[in-house]
C-alpha cells in the first residue's frame, strides 16, 4: 500500500509505540497525530490501521484539490475508504465516497484522457467539473474536528489494533 510509505515519509511512522494509556487520555488531534508517527510498514499493518490510513489520506487529498485529486493519486487503493468510513461510524461520509466512487467509475475513461502524466493535463480535468458537488459536500460534512474526533473515536474503539504486541 504505497500510501504508508508515504505517511511514513511525512511523518516517520514506526518511531514511537502507542500505549493504552495514550489512547484513552490524548486529546483527539494529538491522538491523530500519535497514530501516524506509530504506523508500521504497509506489510505490518492490520486491518484497523488500513482503515486509518484510508480515511486520513482520502481527507487529506479531498482538502488539497478535491476528489478530483483523490483518484487522480490514489488509483485502485480508494477502494477501501468508503467502508473505511462506515466502519468509524459515519455513515454519511461512506455514503458520499461511495457516490464519488460511482462518478469516477462512471467518468474513468474521460479522466484517462486528460491524466496524461502532465500537469497541463490533470490540471484540464478539473475544468469538467465531475467531482464538485462531492468536494462542497464533503466540506459541509467532515469539518477538520470532526474529522479528528472520528479518527479517534476509529482508534478508541480498535485500541488494540493500534498498540504493538509483545
Amino acid at each position: 500500500m504505497a500510501v504508508f510509505g508515504f505517511l511514513k515519509k511525512l511523518f516517520g511512522g514506526g518511531s514511537s509505540a502507542l500505549t493504552r494509556e495514550e489512547i484513552a487520555a490524548l486529546p483527539a488531534g494529538k491522538l491523530v497525530h500519535r497514530v501516524l508517527y506509530s504506523l508500521p510498514d504497509a506489510e505490518s499493518a492490520n486491518e484497523a490501521q488500513r482503515d486509518f490510513v484510508s480515511m486520513v489520506m482520502l481527507d487529506g487529498e479531498v482538502r488539497n484539490g478535491g476528489f478530483n485529486q483523490y483518484y487522480y493519486n490514489t488509483g485502485e487503493e480508494r477502494q477501501r475508504a468508503a467502508e473505511a468510513f462506515a466502519r468509524a461510524g459515519a455513515a454519511d461520509a461512506a455514503e458520499l465516497v461511495r457516490q464519488a466512487d460511482g462518478c469516477y467509475d462512471a467518468n474513468r475513461e474521460r479522466l484517462a484522457g486528460f491524466w496524461d502524466g502532465t500537469m497541463k493535463g490533470f490540471s484540464a480535468s478539473y475544468k469538467e467539473r465531475f467531482f464538485d458537488r462531492f468536494d462542497t459536500e464533503y466540506y459541509a460534512l467532515m469539518d477538520k474536528k470532526r474529522f479528528q474526533e472520528l479518527l479517534a473515536g476509529f482508534v478508541r474503539s480498535h485500541a488494540g489494533d493500534f498498540i504493538p504486541r509483545k
